[in-house]
């Protein structure tokens, strides 16, 4: 059984490209599974762009993308997404961060229109499906791969993911700020086990002490929430914009200290979980 993992996008907010930041990367959320030669996609931030090039390429001509919530960091990506534009590719699009009002299809067409690109979602002619679910779904997306959601704590909602497959498990746990309990003792057990774990690590505490609110959280917390939900390894994600190479080595160094297996997420990562 083959499980891989790829940071197309670690980086919040908005896409960075300075020499400050060339190691860790600067394009938005966008993280690829390649699961017994399926692909799934969770977010499409700026990252995607790149993805849709490779997929491509490869000639993959079905796939899901699996969206967190509507902000524009995490939708970015998609009018630039190639494969959209294949008549022979099948892509089913899932979210759930809203209750289905808006409904998945409408969040994308909001944005994909005047005076805020010159195109409408209509353009995109591939054979495209709409999926509205609720939070805490679970989702067969066939050969034995399962996505579960679970809300987080992030204003105007969001979704965190785990996609299982045989004894392998991948959560991606982004945008959420800690502080509501019953949410935080949820996700733990959502996360329990899970091989690897993607988590929104925007912040430094005293960073967060200023930004509380905003629907992030911190390195330390991330590291928190691996250890009590006991995840075998730990990705630092959703960097800041302006946090430089040189920070985040500096941030991972500390993780490591906390949590032996924290690390921080760079675009074009891979990690295997055979």
């Amino acid at each position: 059984m083959s499980f891989e993992i790829k940071i197309w996008g670690c980086r919040g907010s908005i896409p960075v490209a300075t020499p400050e930041n060339i190691r860790f990367g600067g394009s938005t959320a966008c993280v690829e599974l390649s699961i017994k030669r399926q692909t799934v996609i969770i977010d499409a931030g700026s990252g995607i762009r790149e993805l849709g090039t490779q997929i491509l390429a490869r000639g993959t001509n079905q796939a899901h993308l699996l969206l967190s919530h509507g902000h524009y960091d995490h939708l970015m990506g998609l009018p630039f997404f190639s494969p959209v534009y294949d008549r022979g590719m099948k892509l089913d699009i899932w979210s759930g961060h809203t209750g289905g009002n808006p409904c998945t299809r409408d969040i994308l067409a909001g944005f994909m229109k005047e005076p805020y690109l010159p195109v409408t979602i209509d353009i995109m002619c591939a054979n495209m499906s709409f999926h509205d679910i609720k939070a805490g779904s679970v989702l067969d997306l066939g050969h034995g791969i399962t996505a579960t959601s679970a809300p987080t704590n992030h204003p105007g909602g969001c979704l965190a993911w785990r996609v299982d497959s045989d004894d392998r498990s991948f959560v991606y746990l982004s945008d959420h700020e800690h502080g509501n309990e019953a949410i935080d003792v949820a996700l733990v057990k959502f996360a329990r086990g899970a091989d690897l774990m993607v988590y929104d690590a925007m912040y430094t505490d005293e960073e967060y002490e200023k930004r509380k609110g905003f629907g992030h959280s911190t390195w330390r917390q991330a590291c928190k929430v691996a250890k009590a939900a006991e995840v075998k390894e730990l990705l630092l994600f959703h960097h800041a914009p302006e946090r430089t190479d040189r920070a985040l080595e500096s941030i991972e160094a500390q993780a490591h200290k906390l949590f032996a297996g924290a690390s921080a997420a760079r675009d074009g990562q891979i990690i295997k979980l055979d």
